[in-house]
């Protein structure tokens, strides 16, 4: 169950964003719609790092206060976001647990051809994939995930599906949610899509 509201005060207007909806067993759930619509405001309440007017979620039968409170949510915003003067090697080790899917993930993403390079160096899909790696691989089980595709070519899209799919269904406790406007991209990859 998800129930968000947003109420948005500017000089010329007054907008308010409202999700409500109850959810499945799905534990990869996709926000569609299109720009503007409030899909990375809902990732951001969700997060905690936006203000709100209601925000009740249970997911995965956890309150989003409890992700809150045990810091176990994950979080990929479109322009990706990582240590700017680290390697990708270095904030890789610094942001995520070690493990042999992750290095298999990195290998996949082609994410080593570049892991020795700093990250402000890189590309905007190059970061884009590294941020992906570092959000799956953090350990966290509330991943949340802002147009994770809009930077990355096809052949990558596919493998990030891929992996994503395999990590959420080896764990019983972690739960993903994507925005996108790639309805083509959600339908592959989602249990469940809400519109907006």
């Amino acid at each position: 169950m998800i129930d968000i509201r947003k109420t948005y005060r500017s000089r010329s207007r007054i907008s308010e964003i409202t999700l409500s909806c109850e959810l499945g067993g799905s534990r990869i759930i996709g926000l569609y719609g299109p720009s503007g619509v409030g899909k990375t405001t809902v990732l951001k309440v969700l997060a905690g790092l936006e203000e709100k007017d209601v925000c009740k979620a249970i997911l995965g039968g956890k309150s989003i206060q409890e992700f809150h409170q045990n810091k176990d949510v994950s979080i990929v915003f479109q322009d990706a976001f990582l240590p700017m003067k680290l390697t990708v090697k270095e904030a890789l080790n610094l942001l995520t647990v070690d493990s042999e899917r992750k290095f298999e993930a990195v290998r996949k993403l082609d994410v080593e051809a570049f892991e020795n390079d700093r990250i402000k160096n890189l590309s905007q899909g190059q970061r884009q994939r590294a941020a992906i790696v570092a959000c799956l691989y953090s350990g966290k089980n509330l991943i949340l995930m802002d147009e994770p595709f809009s930077a990355i070519g096809d052949n990558h899209i596919n493998m990030v599906c891929e992996i994503l799919r395999q990590e959420i269904d080896q764990s019983q406790s972690r739960i993903a949610l994507i925005c996108s406007h790639r309805r083509d991209i959600l339908d592959m990859l989602c249990g469940e899509i809400i519109s907006m």
